[in-house]
């Protein structure tokens, strides 16, 4: 019983810090948007400041993905059993 529910508050860290992670930069996405919007009524003849908000907003999507498969990840490892690996190093 105590064994479960060590794997239990393994898997909520995991999705717990893996969501707040993820709710910042979605916060920042969301602020980027209008930005962009603002960017391009204001100056709609140039077209820098709104390929570097894509970059921006591109790279923060990335970061959601990275973190989305080192949970998925994650998950793996504590199924299989490999959720005490790191401390053999």
């Amino acid at each position: 019983m105590k064994d479960n529910t060590k794997k239990w508050l393994k898997y909520l860290g995991c999705l717990l810090s893996a969501a707040f992670c993820i709710g910042i930069l979605a916060w920042f996405v969301r602020n980027t948007l209008p930005v962009m919007q603002v960017v391009q009524e204001l100056l709609p003849e140039e077209k820098e400041p709104l390929v570097m908000l894509a970059f921006f907003l591109g790279s923060l999507l990335l970061v959601i993905g990275g973190i989305v498969l080192a949970v998925a990840q994650r998950i793996r490892e504590l199924q299989r059993g490999e959720e005490d690996e790191a401390k053999k190093y």
